[in-house]
C-alpha cells in the first residue's frame, strides 16, 4: 500500500482563493453585462421618447394652425343667425383629428426603462404626457359630442351654433399653445441628438 501524499495547507488555500476568485470575477463581469444592456435599454427608450416627443410637437403645431385658420374664418359668422359658415371650411373635421401619440412612453413603462433614467427627466416627461393626455381626452370628448349632434340633427345644427363652434375651438388653440410651451421647456430648442448625448 503507497504512502498518501501530503499536499501543503498553502496549495490548498490557494487553490481555494483561485476558484472563489474565478467565481466572484464570473459574475462580476456578468454583472457588468447587464448592467450595460440595462443602461443602452434606457437610453435607447429615452431617445424613442424624446423623438415621440419632437413629432407630437409638430402634430399640435399643424393642429394650432388648422384652428386659427377656422377661427379667423368664423368671426365673419359671429352674430350673424342669417349666415352659416360653408361646410367646406372644415375640410379637417370640426376640430382637428390629429392626436399626440404616448407609444414609446407606454412602452418605456411598460419595460421598466424609466427605472434606470434620471428621476427630473421622469418627472417632467410624467407631467408632459398627463397634459398630453388631457388634451386627448378633451378632443375625443367633443369630437365625439359634435358628430353625435351631426348625426342626431345634421350638419345644420351645428352650423348654426357658429358662436359654440367659435368658443371651442378657442378652446383648444389655449391647450394646444400650453402644449407647445411645455414642448418648448422640456426640449429647450436643443437637437434632440445633442439632449441624449448629454443625458448618456
Amino acid at each position: 500500500m503507497g504512502r498518501k501524499k501530503n499536499i501543503p495547507l498553502t496549495a490548498i488555500i490557494l487553490e481555494a482563493f483561485l476558484v472563489v476568485l474565478g467565481v466572484v470575477l464570473a459574475f462580476s463581469i456578468n454583472q457588468c453585462r447587464e448592467n450595460r444592456d440595462v443602461n443602452n435599454h434606457a437610453a435607447h427608450a429615452l431617445e424613442t421618447v424624446y423623438r415621440e416627443v419632437e413629432n407630437n410637437r409638430e402634430l399640435i403645431v399643424k393642429n394650432l394652425e388648422y384652428h386659427r385658420y377656422l377661427v379667423d374664418t368664423l368671426k365673419f359668422y359671429v352674430g350673424k343667425d342669417s349666415l352659416l359658415p360653408p361646410i367646406s371650411l372644415f375640410n379637417g373635421g370640426f376640430i382637428a383629428q390629429r392626436q399626440p401619440l404616448a407609444t414609446a412612453w407606454e412602452a418605456a413603462r411598460a419595460t421598466d426603462a424609466l427605472r434606470n433614467m434620471e428621476y427630473g427627466t421622469v418627472l417632467e416627461l410624467s407631467e408632459l404626457y398627463q397634459l398630453q393626455q388631457r388634451y386627448d381626452f378633451q378632443a375625443r370628448a367633443i369630437g365625439d359630442q359634435l358628430y353625435g349632434l351631426m348625426i342626431q340633427q345634421g350638419i345644420k345644427s351645428i352650423l348654426d351654433k357658429s358662436d359654440n363652434l367659435f368658443n371651442i375651438i378657442y378652446m383648444f388653440i389655449y391647450r394646444e399653445e400650453q402644449l407647445l410651451s411645455a414642448y418648448a421647456t422640456f426640449l429647450k430648442d436643443k437637437d434632440v441628438s445633442l439632449i441624449i448625448q448629454e443625458e448618456k
